[in-house]
């Protein structure tokens, strides 16, 4: 949010930070409100399961506003790279090849993510079809897929740099703190990264 009312995207004024993940608001207002969510989950929802609302709604992703940025990042305290670097080197293939083999057949963690909602039973509510719409629309979108080359999981730094770039300005005109001389390789990594790991 700080990104779009920085840029100008959006006015300060148009923004209401009460948005609790229910429909209400939305609905309500017969959607003239815009209302953030996941392209893979909301416009589903409301068409499908939402029945106050019940038809098709137009999304747009924040990356085609100019912020392309990189959605849940596995992350470490910088001062610990090298203690964890023997977990790192294991655990970051693990986890690249889990996706591929997710995206490849979602069946089966699908299966455990909606038995683990309803045991868990703390007011989130996933049903089938959005677990089933949210895989079509993670490969319709490019919200997961390998970076420029053949390899899942790793880091552009001319993405990264882009980034930096876009968010110094709104940092500064909120008088918020950033290093000055930082770049692309202080935020990430593909040290761990295996490249011949990725989606075919």
């Amino acid at each position: 949010m700080d990104y779009l009312t920085g840029k100008g995207i959006l006015k300060k004024g148009q923004v209401d930070g009460s948005y609790d993940g229910a429909p209400a608001n939305f609905v309500a207002s017969a959607g003239k409100v815009a209302q953030q969510g996941f392209a893979t989950a909301e416009p589903y929802i409301y068409e499908h399961e939402i029945k106050a609302w019940g038809k098709a709604v137009k999304y747009q992703l924040i990356a085609d506003t100019g912020y392309d940025f990189y959605q849940q990042m596995l992350a470490i305290r910088t001062g610990e790279k090298e203690k964890l670097a023997p977990c790192l080197k294991k655990l970051v293939p693990i986890m690249q090849q889990a996706e591929v083999d997710f995206m490849n057949d979602p069946a089966a963690t699908n299966k455990l993510i909606l038995e683990l909602v309803e045991k868990y039973n703390n007011g989130w509510t996933y049903s089938q079809g959005v677990a089933d719409n949210a895989v079509k629309q993670m490969k319709a979108l490019g919200i997961v897929g390998n970076g420029k080359d053949a390899t899942i999981g790793n880091f552009d730094d001319s993405r990264l740099a882009a980034l930096i770039d876009i968010t110094r300005p709104i940092f500064a005109a909120q008088n918020k703190e950033m290093k000055s001389d930082i770049k692309a390789a202080d935020l990430a990594t593909n040290e761990f990264i295996d490249p011949s790991i990725g989606l075919k």
